[in-house]
């Protein structure tokens, strides 16, 4: 068979004809000028024929030597005039550089740089002497989910914030630099705060409201609280989602997962592990209203939710909360708590505590303990007469609770029951399918 071959001429002159359909796509005067290094952009909406170089995307790995990151970062907003800034710290590596030794990225020596920005950090564990604390309209990005794998220690391609201090929090959402009303728009994602088992919180929120919230963040050796959210200034912030909450082999009684206290009202909490090894007295409190806290896995707190135990707590709800155990860490002895003469209007759905001897819920109002492995629902409602209004799945609940069960058939009118207790007829043979109790027993509801 016979190959055949070009004449190098031929392919040169074909190159030279793309290369000419490319220029005349993308004229000359489109090419970037500017600062060296900086993304070209148009100086007017009137035209494009001189682009300038922008610092509104800055590589911060094109700083010259001498800086670490925290020092980079700071010098960079402290001479940015394009705001907010993004700027991209990714290229930055080694342990020197990633070792903040002259403060935070918006304040050493006490000179404050409150600046918006967008901050892209890099893989690596980045080391920091002082507490992080985010001005308005900042929002940090890390790289990579921040898992906790093997013995809890990071790999190369995770963001990990090491606490090189002993007290206060790793992150902290604004301070007194907010306005009274509090700051918006701070936002922390995808890393690892590692607080290397001393009592220090992972992340406080008390200044920052509206577009404050926190993602795919892993707390590590945190022997304080993972996630703090209080205050008023706190209202509206949130959602706070995939959350990991590992203690590792360090250990105080008094660690906590998270805590709300003191708000009128958040976006919640959806998704978040709460490990303890071993055994925390409590894993997550709720001391704050309107709140929905939802899709939480326990392992190794004797208390996993606790609600009320610290302030009142109204109009909350708790849902997918399972009681897990890890090879030796134990389950929660009390999956959910309910203290007394602080909580109402508090809705439980879908929560599970299977172990042997534990307890899926324990209201400390109601005197009423729970040890269905499963229950789908409970409900605390309001206050009356020394008492609250009460509705529940659970088919060890006490008689003085409205239930929700279940038969082959019409139940008998005159079988006891609590009021407002309903009934429903799996079998589809009775007239009603539903049956609520009243004064004189069980009542069809009718389908029309």
């Amino acid at each position: 068979m016979r190959i055949a071959t070009r004449s190098p001429w031929l392919i040169m002159t074909a190159t030279a004809a793309a290369l000419a359909v490319l220029a005349s796509l993308f004229p000359p005067q489109l090419k970037a000028q500017g600062t060296q290094g900086q993304n070209a952009v148009c100086p007017s909406q009137t035209g494009c024929s001189s682009p300038v170089g922008t610092n509104a995307f800055i590589d911060g790995s094109s700083v010259p030597q001498g800086h670490d990151i925290c020092d980079t970062i700071y010098v960079i907003l402290k001479a940015s005039t394009y705001l907010p800034a993004v700027i991209d710290a990714r290229g930055i590596s080694g342990a020197a550089n990633l070792t903040c030794t002259k403060g935070s990225p918006w304040n050493e020596s006490g000179s404050y740089v409150n600046k918006p920005s967008v901050i892209l950090l890099p893989a690596g564990t980045i080391i920091t002497s002082v507490p992080w604390v985010l001005p308005a309209n900042t929002k940090l990005i890390g790289v990579a989910k921040g898992n906790i794998q093997g013995n809890g220690n990071n790999y190369i391609l995770e963001t990990t914030i090491v606490a090189g201090f002993s007290s206060g929090a790793v992150v902290q959402f604004g301070d007194s630099h907010c306005p009274s009303s509090g700051c918006q728009g701070i936002s922390v994602e995808h890393l690892t705060i590692n607080g290397s088992g001393q009592t220090v919180n992972g992340i406080e929120n008390d200044n920052c409201g509206l577009l404050c919230y926190v993602d795919h963040v892993t707390m590590y050796q945190v022997l304080g609280t993972g996630l703090m959210v209080s205050g008023t200034n706190a209202t509206d912030s949130g959602p706070y989602s995939n959350i990991t909450f590992d203690v590792g082999s360090s250990m105080d009684t008094m660690t906590q997962c998270a805590q709300i206290i003191g708000t009128s009202g958040t976006r919640g909490i959806h998704g978040i592990t709460c490990i303890a090894n071993p055994t925390a007295t409590n894993g997550i409190l709720l001391d704050a209203s309107n709140n929905s806290i939802e899709d939480v896995r326990i392992i190794g707190f004797y208390n996993g939710i606790v609600v009320g135990s610290q302030a009142a707590a109204k109009s909350n709800v708790l849902l997918n909360i399972y009681g897990d155990t890890n090879t030796s860490i134990q389950q929660p002895i009390n999956l959910i708590q309910i203290h007394s003469g602080t909580v109402s209007d508090l809705a439980i759905i879908a929560v599970a505590n299977p172990a042997t001897g534990t307890t899926t819920i324990q209201d400390l109002q109601g005197l009423t303990t729970l040890s269905d492995p499963y229950v789908g629902m409970y409900v605390l409602g309001e206050s009356s007469s020394g008492g609250n209004s009460r509705f529940t799945t659970s088919t060890t609940m006490s008689a003085n609770a409205a239930t929700w069960m279940f038969g082959s058939g019409a139940p008998h009118p005159l079988t006891p029951c609590a009021m407002g207790s309903l009934y429903s007829d799996a079998s589809g043979t009775a007239t009603s399918g539903l049956y609520v109790c009243t004064p004189s027993g069980w009542q069809g509801v009718p389908t029309q």
